[in-house]
């Protein structure tokens, strides 16, 4: 089973979101703000997938995909 991470805000979508890729042999690991996903990101193996949300409390998805891929993690 591959693993992903979803960032994601709105509790709807990330039912949904849930179900459907569980659903299609995912194990989802979700976090609700830029901080958790990075705090799930240190701690954790590597995801197959990130899926981030654009627009969170605590920042956007597109600055933590840059920080990413500046720090050269290839997660």
């Amino acid at each position: 089973m591959q693993k992903l991470l979803l960032l994601e805000d709105d509790i709807s979508l990330v039912d949904g979101l849930t179900w459907s890729l569980s659903k299609n042999g995912f194990e989802v690991e979700v976090a609700r703000t830029v901080k958790e996903a990075e705090k799930m990101l240190a701690m954790r193996d590597a995801f197959a997938l990130l899926l981030f949300d654009v627009t969170l409390p605590d920042g956007n998805g597109i600055s933590l995909c840059e920080k990413l891929r500046a720090s050269g993690d290839r997660t």
